[in-house]
């Protein structure tokens, strides 16, 4: 449901994922970002969702504001597939940007490009 969610929230990020093919395979690792809803753990995915809408407590109040994680994860990852770039002539090197990219939005940083 997360994906499906982000695939129409944010276009962009759904054709990202036809030029970086091993995207959705390091989103859905459990090595490296997945992990079930019914745990502790954060699921990266989800993690880019809520911040992306924000959160509201049941009495309306904002409990996490919306800051555009996704959008800003997308545009890293277009810099990463950038035609002509390294990056689309070197698997490894696509595979440690994105990983980067995962773990800096994922703990918190604005951006891992800019």
């Amino acid at each position: 449901m997360a994906l499906l969610t982000a695939f129409i929230q944010n276009p962009s990020f759904q054709n990202l994922t036809n030029q970086l093919t091993d995207l959705l395979g390091m989103i859905f690792d459990e090595d490296l970002y997945f992990h079930e809803t019914d745990t502790p753990d954060p699921n990266f995915l989800e993690t880019l969702l809520r911040h992306e809408f924000g959160l509201r407590a049941a009495d309306g109040s904002v409990t996490l504001g919306a800051d555009n994680m996704l959008a800003r994860f997308t545009t890293d990852l277009k810099t990463i597939a950038q035609k002509g770039g390294l990056s689309m002539s070197d698997a490894n090197i696509t595979k440690a940007l994105t990983a980067f990219c995962s773990a800096s939005v994922g703990n918190g940083h604005s951006s891992c490009l800019h």
